[in-house]
């Protein structure tokens, strides 16, 4: 056994894995001032709180559209809108997903309260039947941006597989992201309901619970379906420093600023693309891509972010920073925590732990002590003994000592 460095406490970021966040926006956007404001609130991942920036904007273009011949079938339809689906993914607890997607809730409030007598809120919650949504959608008027929010996804995406009256949500969804004028549906309950000008964005939170096939995503169910591909889906590998509940850390501007600024986003009107936008737009979409399918809609997804760029400034017209920030946010974030997905979705318990153990590691620099694999997993002594067994054999792993002689896990390979 070789002598080791000792494990550093979790709140001591200096052996911690760093965290660096590129900014795919000028400093003047809105995407890059909400992280701003937002870094100041919580230490959750800058990856998080752009996709929450996104999802705004997306809620704030409610009438624009994107009329390529792609999207129009010549123009029998009202081409592409700005609506988004984001999954921010991370650890139960640590990760501050709750706390991004709350302030996420508590900015498209504040920029679209609700009015007096108003019978629907911008804002639901997602723990909804399909029913209950579709007539929740059917009472709003054309063109009415909606956020569906769930603290958890999981659970959802189970209940759409083994329950019934849950099945038909998957399908609501699939309908609502692609741009339909008109629905018409008959509910269990309510008989017939029509939706005009649905605008639905998604943004959903979910643990690492959510790759284990017994109670998560199913790849038959909801990759092949074509559900979470239409997701953006974020998934970092670390996140800033530790911040004290007490931090007293001034932000860098008033909360209205924002507020203000997204509600003077043009909501309206036909995108263009000027040429230079529309060169680098198809270079991505001729470009290498990680090699799976739940980059599906990835084109899609660049021009819908970068038509709410675009009008963020209060343009109908498409610049080439525009689409290379748009392009860059996929490439940096929602590209590879695709890829991060497909390769864990329908993992085993023990694929889980393991990849959950590997990460902690790597956040304290290689070397952990033993007492810390029980105290971050929770697991007994059998199971941790079952779980080391497995990693030892795999390579992974080999145990050392800590200077005061207890047991240390130290990283070998992955």
């Amino acid at each position: 056994m070789s002598t080791i460095p000792p494990t550093t406490p979790i709140q001591n970021t200096s052996m911690v894995k760093p965290y660096s966040f590129d900014h795919a926006f000028p400093v003047d956007h809105f995407v890059t001032k909400y992280i701003q404001y937002a870094a100041t609130c919580s230490e959750a991942a800058h990856d998080y709180h752009e996709a929450a920036a996104l999802v705004l904007l997306a809620m704030a273009t409610p009438g624009l559209s994107i009329k390529l011949k792609l999207f129009t079938s010549g123009g029998l339809s009202t081409g592409l809108r700005t609506n988004l689906y984001a999954l921010i993914i991370g650890e139960a607890t640590t990760s501050k997903r709750s706390t991004a997607r709350r302030f996420l809730s508590d900015v498209a409030t504040a920029a679209w309260p609700p009015s007096p007598g108003a019978v629907f809120d911008r804002v639901i919650q997602g723990k909804m039947t399909p029913d209950a949504l579709i007539q929740d959608l059917g009472s709003r008027p054309p063109h009415t941006a909606t956020l569906l929010s769930y603290d958890e996804y999981g659970p959802t995406l189970r209940a759409m597989h083994t329950k019934p009256y849950m099945a038909d949500l998957s399908d609501i969804k699939l309908q609502m992201y692609d741009n339909v004028s008109v629905w018409k549906s008959k509910t269990k309950t309510a008989g017939n309901a029509t939706i005009n000008y649905p605008h639905l964005n998604v943004f959903a939170c979910a643990a690492y619970s959510i790759f284990d096939k017994r109670f998560g995503a199913s790849r038959t169910e909801d990759v092949d379906s074509g559900l979470l591909i239409r997701f953006g889906i974020v998934m970092p590998d670390s996140k800033p420093g530790y911040m004290s509940p007490f931090d007293e850390t001034p932000p860098p501007f008033p909360i209205r600023d924002l507020v203000t600024q997204l509600q003077g986003v043009l909501s309206t009107g036909d995108i263009t693309f000027d040429p230079a936008a529309q060169r680098l737009i198809e270079d991505f979409d001729r470009g290498k891509k990680p090699d799976t399918p739940l980059i599906g809609r990835s084109m899609g997804m660049v021009l819908k972010i970068s038509a709410a760029s675009a009008a963020s400034r209060g343009v109908a017209t498409v610049s080439a920073v525009d689409a290379e920030s748009a392009i860059k946010v996929l490439q940096l974030r929602w590209m590879p925590g695709a890829k991060r997905f497909d390769d864990r979705i329908g993992e085993s318990e023990m694929q889980r732990v393991i990849a959950r153990i590997k990460t902690f590691i790597d956040k304290h620099g290689g070397v952990v002590g033993q007492t810390d694999i029980y105290r971050h997993t929770g697991l007994n002594s059998r199971e941790v003994g079952l779980v080391r067994e497995t990693m030892e054999q795999s390579g992974l792993v080999k145990m050392g000592k800590l200077p005061n002689g207890a047991l240390a896990w130290e990283k070998l390979q992955w």
